[in-house]
């Protein structure tokens, strides 16, 4: 624990001691806003349909695949959800 906000909580505090400590995690921000982009419908994301599948650490490409009999558009779909 590095800081401390005292009930009853103030949101303005609140927020003022997340700020401190929380950095944005651009590239983090960036592949979200990638899959957001595919569960909305958006075909057209500026990259190749296989960069923005290998950019998802923590998912396992291969696996998801072969659970949908390779369907990457269905795949693609399932990962926005998930998100």
């Amino acid at each position: 624990m590095d800081d401390h906000v005292v009930k009853p909580i103030d949101p303005d505090e609140l927020f003022s001691a997340l700020i401190r400590w929380i950095k944005p995690d651009l590239e983090r921000s960036r592949r979200a806003e990638l899959v957001r982009g595919i569960r909305e419908g958006e075909t057209d994301l500026g990259l190749d349909e296989s960069v923005l599948l290998s950019e998802l650490p923590g998912i396992a490409i291969e696996s998801g695949l072969a659970t949908v009999a390779g369907n990457e558009k269905l795949y693609r779909q399932l990962l926005g959800k998930f998100l």
